[in-house]
């Protein structure tokens, strides 16, 4: 994808400001497609946990695909540390609750909730059961399970 703009936009996510950047392709731009990216600086401010120890953490593990992004502000151009939006909230499953300060572990807590509450809508709406299976073998099975409970 060649890239022709990057545009950075403030979300509220909760209670919480995050930075989002939008990198669009040059048949992209105007457009709401694209991809978006999440200012892990942002993230870490809002959590109070440390940025440094994240960056090394997200640039060790190169399935987060964690990059500097470019973005033209009002003070020049930036270098933002990002990570994809879709990859998140496995990010945001990789710091543990019980290692934060303790006036922002329900903050961490219900950043995690909302991830698990989008991925659980995502499933849900995708989820059908499999085409030629009869609904006796569903029934069959349950029969089963309500066997085995009551055992």
């Amino acid at each position: 994808m060649k890239i022709t703009k990057t545009t950075i936009e403030v979300v509220k996510f909760n209670d919480d400001f995050l930075e989002v950047v939008r990198v669009a392709a040059n048949d992209a731009v105007g457009k709401v497609d694209g991809e978006y990216w999440v200012s892990v600086r942002k993230v870490c401010e809002n959590l109070d946990i440390h940025f440094s120890y994240q960056l090394k953490k997200l640039k060790s593990e190169e399935a987060f695909e964690a990059k500097y992004i470019e973005v033209q502000t009002k003070g020049g151009l930036q270098k933002v540390f990002c990570i994809p939006l879709e990859k998140l909230n496995g990010w945001l499953f990789t710091i543990n609750p019980n290692k934060v300060k303790p006036e922002v572990k329900q903050k961490l807590i219900a950043y995690k909730n909302e991830c698990f509450k989008v991925l659980y809508n995502h499933f849900i709406q995708k989820a059908t059961p499999p085409q030629n299976c009869p609904a006796e073998h569903f029934d069959s099975r349950i029969a089963g399970y309500k066997g085995i409970i009551a055992r």
